[in-house]
């Protein structure tokens, strides 16, 4: 006759892992965030006589993390591009956890979303949950350099983990929201360069017409007064 036990953990200080009270089986509760290749982890699993409480054994349980292989990592899916504001303004990106990878996309338990390892991800963006499958980035900081992002999201699903890149575009909004994005020079608009050029050729042009113009009406002026006088004619008197 199996004597009943139940299992639980004792100093899981991470908060990673999750144990089944009746059977014992140890599963991730959250994202391994911050766990690096070579790094271990060790909690203390205990076993208890459910009939009598008094009777218990501890275990160790030290888990050692690998470099994962390139064959088994999936490909870094992108989302699509969307914006957001800065400074910050009252929304962000929706993040889907589902993947064309069928079996990443199987099973019915949530997806649980985290930010890259990568400190600084970590001050610009946050990251929530919004239902079972969907997460909402947003940016973490008032302001940040208008430019495209791409914002590493760690998900796991169903035991198993793997990494979105969300391209994201930053720039500043109007009173709309309205992403203002810098236009850049148009085909055929000139250049500061060929504006000034055209600018100054223009005004040369134009004082060169006055400068004939005025040489014109000097020359004829002269010439009038340089006549003699006795070939003017005189008016007949009435």
């Amino acid at each position: 006759m199996s004597i009943p036990l139940r299992f639980s953990l004792v100093n899981d200080s991470e908060g990673w892992l999750c144990i089944k009270e009746v059977s014992g089986e140890v599963h991730t509760a959250r994202p391994l965030q911050g766990a690096r290749p070579g790094d271990t982890y060790t909690v203390l699993v205990e076993a208890q006589d459910a009939d009598e409480p008094t009777r218990r054994t501890v275990v160790t349980l030290v888990i050692h993390f690998l470099k994962a292989t390139s064959a088994s990592a999936p490909t870094l899916p992108l989302v699509p591009t969307r914006h957001l504001c800065t400074p910050r303004k009252n929304h962000g990106v929706v993040v889907s956890g589902a993947s064309e990878d069928t079996d990443l996309a199987d099973g019915h338990s949530p997806y649980h979303f985290a930010l890259g390892p990568n400190p600084t991800v970590q001050r610009d963006w946050r990251i929530q949950a919004l239902n079972g499958s969907h997460a909402y980035l947003t940016l973490a900081l008032h302001w940040v350099e208008p430019r495209e992002y791409s914002v590493p999201v760690v998900v796991s699903h169903n035991n198993r983990m793997w990494q979105l890149l969300v391209r994201v575009i930053v720039c500043r909004c109007n009173v709309e929201g309205q992403c203002m994005r810098k236009v850049g020079r148009m085909k055929g608009m000139p250049t500061k360069l060929s504006a000034v050029g055209i600018l100054v050729g223009t005004l040369l042009a134009i004082g060169i017409i006055l400068i004939l113009v005025f040489t014109h009406l000097t020359l004829a002026r002269k010439k009038d007064l340089d006549q003699p006088v006795d070939s003017v004619p005189l008016k007949a008197a009435v």
